[in-house]
């Protein structure tokens, strides 16, 4: 049986050398630890053997994969390199001239191309806190920002330095970053459905890309291929073996942060590297063993996984095609179909579905104090509720049913910031509410391009409508010890209050 679906073929695992059982013990231990994997794609030898997508999550939706989009700005630069528009050896500021004042600090006037590519600006910290809480101008914020060392002599993440490259490429091209690889990468690659953040005219390049897995495997599948792509050289293969090279430590000891980092590409061990996003967005390419894993996730420690695709995944693997085992197969249907099996809950009511649609609540928030509208509908174990004629989130009490909005309240998202792009298109959501008591209503809205959940929980008393929205990311973390950002993003809980 081979089954074909989207770009890549997919095959029977043991027709690329893989044991089903393998996987699907994978899969089994993945979800009794606890690990929140929402989908993962396993390719060998070209072909996907492997592919779940658990629910209420979709394979062809965009996924927000965070600081993976880093490796798609050095993919940029490594294009651009190859066309001659710049080397990595420049100096940053030759092309920012307008920003070489006296003032500046000589270390700024040291800092070259490759500096940012292997997060080595000089920082002492990730400068992304000062870039996106200051000025409007990044450039200037990360010019003008406290250099501890000497440029190239010490690994400090950096997520501003990833921006500059950005800022970079937009100069040398005359384009958007997007726009760039649209023609030079994405268009090759086939991949159609691509969105990235802005700041201002400039993509934001550490953070911000929108990409469906299978996409993301695309990448993988570039570098796993030494830059080329159905007869096509896209990167040079010199750039791919650089890139993807330990050319610097990292200086910790953590599992999997601790192999070395290339250009905005983390080492797994000596044989293999990967793009790698917070809360475990994962792009991982094996060459000796001719694979690509693709993960999409929202977990606080991702490190987690790594052990397990080590025992599971990379062990007892053949060159050759293994025999089929029909039984074997079946426990992996089996156990992928319990990934994606839809969740069906008992029923709850209240007399309030009766009372609400005939009434119009206005709310504020703690924090932001606009002034929003709010109206409910209920129809059989359907309900809807309307914020100001714009956010619509439509819910079942049975199960969970998908839409699209544009939003008055966003999405949880630990993008620094959500570019007006993104503020006017519509987002896929799935939505299941329940009744708590008769006064107490709970909506769980997963926001199936972020990761991300929220709950939000009405209370109704009397005339008086409270709102408290709690968000299942509560704070993007550091896994760099003292070199994390300064720039920790707090989701607490929103508190709305009102009344009709």
């Amino acid at each position: 049986m081979v089954m074909h679906n989207k770009y890549f073929e997919r095959v029977i695992p043991e027709d690329v050398g893989i044991s089903s059982l393998n996987i699907a013990g994978f899969l089994n231990r993945v979800r009794d630890m606890g690990y929140q994997m929402h989908s993962f794609l396993l390719m060998r030898h070209g072909k996907v053997a492997a592919e779940v997508c658990e629910y209420p999550y979709h394979r062809e939706d965009k996924r927000l994969v965070y600081s993976t989009s880093k490796t798609f700005t050095s993919t940029a630069v490594g294009i651009a390199v190859k066309e001659g528009l710049l080397k990595v050896e420049d100096r940053v500021l030759d092309y920012f001239k307008e920003y070489d004042t006296p003032d500046l600090n000589p270390r700024v006037g040291q800092m070259r191309i490759k500096n940012l590519l292997m997060m080595a600006t000089g920082h002492g910290k990730d400068s992304i806190g000062d870039v996106c809480n200051g000025d409007a101008d990044w450039v200037r914020t990360f010019f003008t920002r406290e250099m501890t060392y000497e440029p190239g002599e010490k690994f400090v993440y950096d997520s501003g330095g990833t921006y500059m490259l950005s800022e970079i490429i937009t100069k040398v091209t005359g384009q958007r970053m997007a726009d760039y690889l649209r023609e030079k990468l994405l268009y090759p690659l086939e991949i159609k459905d691509f969105l990235w953040e802005t700041h201002g005219e400039v993509n934001t390049g550490a953070w911000g890309v929108l990409i469906a897995p299978e996409d993301l495997a695309k990448l993988g599948m570039l570098y796993l291929q030494k830059g080329q792509w159905k007869g096509e050289q896209i990167l040079t293969e010199e750039w791919v073996e650089t890139a993807s090279s330990e050319l610097i430590r990292t200086g910790t000891s953590q599992h999997g942060w601790s192999e070395g980092y290339g250009y905005q590409i983390w080492r797994n061990n000596a044989d293999s590297f990967r793009s790698d996003g917070a809360f475990g967005q994962l792009c991982m390419v094996f060459p000796k063993e001719d694979m690509v894993i693709a993960v999409t996730a929202e977990e606080a420690d991702p490190s987690r996984v790594f052990p397990l695709i080590e025992k599971y995944l990379l062990g007892e693997l053949s060159k050759e095609p293994k025999m089929r085992d029909a039984k074997a197969l079946e426990i992996l249907i089996q156990e992928m179909k319990s990934w994606e099996l839809p969740v069906v809950t008992k029923p709850t009511s209240s007399y309030l579905e009766y009372a609400l649609p005939g009434w119009e609540y206005s709310f504020t928030g703690e924090e932001e104090k606009t002034e929003h509208r709010i109206r409910f509908s209920f129809h059989n174990s359907g309900m809807t509720f309307d914020i100001d004629g714009v956010q619509r989130i439509a819910s079942s009490n049975l199960t969970y049913i998908d839409g699209e909005t544009e939003y008055v309240i966003m999405p949880p998202s630990c993008s620094p910031i959500i570019g007006q792009e993104q503020m006017r298109r519509k987002w896929k959501y799935s939505a299941h509410h329940e009744w708590i008591n008769d006064g107490t209503l709970m909506v769980s809205i997963v926001y199936r391009e972020t990761g991300h959940v929220q709950k939000w929980l009405f209370t109704f008393t009397d005339k008086k409508m409270n709102l408290v929205i709690s968000n299942s990311c509560k704070k993007l973390f550091g896994l760099f010890f003292d070199m994390v950002s300064d720039r920790n993003v707090d989701f607490a809980d929103m508190r709305f209050s009102g009344s009709r």
